[in-house]
């Protein structure tokens, strides 16, 4: 928005609702809703029915972590990597998909996040 008030109209403009549905919410807004340091159970009592979006399809908070022998989150990046260790990483179905994608963190090639520098390597299995 400009200082003198006329609207700029060099932006581009996004139609939203214009695809397949996603069905959950994303990792980062269950993460938003919490404050770290937190307890598993804790999480599972404030979050456990909220549906996350993972690449197998819709999974619970509740099931998710219940996967996962973690019992303390200190930070939102522990939790946030709890919860992508157990999920995976990958493309999201939509509802249009059939509920899977045909890609999970055990599919044909397997991504491993660098430990050194952050980025992916990917391995491909025959």
């Amino acid at each position: 928005m400009s200082d003198n008030g006329e609207e700029e109209e060099d932006e581009p403009v996004v139609e939203l609702g214009e695809g397949d549905e996603v069905e959950g919410a994303p990792v980062s807004r269950v993460t938003s809703r919490l404050f770290f340091p937190i307890e598993k159970s804790e999480v599972v009592r404030r979050e456990g029915g909220t549906t996350l979006r993972t690449p197998d399809g819709p999974q619970s908070v509740k099931d998710v972590l219940g996967s996962s022998d973690e019992v303390y989150f200190e930070t939102s990046q522990d939790f946030v990597g709890t919860v992508r260790s157990v999920v995976g990483t990958g493309p999201v179905p939509t509802t249009g998909d059939g509920g899977s994608s045909g890609s999970s963190s055990a599919g044909d090639a397997a991504a491993d996040e660098d430990a050194d520098d952050g980025e992916f390597e990917f391995d491909d299995e025959a």
